[in-house]
């Protein structure tokens, strides 16, 4: 089942994936109009919350899919195997740091990078 243009995703998902809860996405652009498709839920604060903190720490980190199972929040997200550190964030002088700073923020998620960025690498070698 696919969008309709309505709730399109501003950037199109490639096959396979698609922008709209219970499905896997690819594409860090579509992260704020993922997250939107939460609004009324009742894990919207939490995913909201979760979104624009990780959003701080890592901009351009992609969420991958968001669901509710065995009655609790997953919230798989990916992001680049090296952090970019900015001189402007004293707090995250470190990518050490940005990692332990995530993972604080995500206490309640599950954050799901190296198998889904070798799920990317392999289908890009194929």
């Amino acid at each position: 089942m696919s969008e309709t243009a309505e709730n399109a995703a501003p950037v199109a998902e490639p096959d396979g994936y698609e922008s709209r809860p219970g499905f896997v996405k690819s594409r860090p652009e579509n992260n704020a109009h993922y997250v939107a498709q939460f609004e009324g839920d009742d894990w919207y604060p939490i995913i909201s919350h979760t979104n624009e903190q990780l959003e701080k720490l890592i901009p351009g980190y992609n969420i991958v899919q968001i669901k509710e199972k065995f009655g609790e929040l997953r919230f798989y997200f990916d992001y680049p195997e090296v952090i970019p550190v900015k001189p402007e964030w004293p707090a995250y002088d470190s990518e050490d740091k940005i990692r332990t700073m995530v993972k604080d923020t995500v206490t309640f998620a599950e954050g799901w990078v190296a198998g889904f960025q070798a799920a990317k690498r392999a289908a890009a070698d194929a």
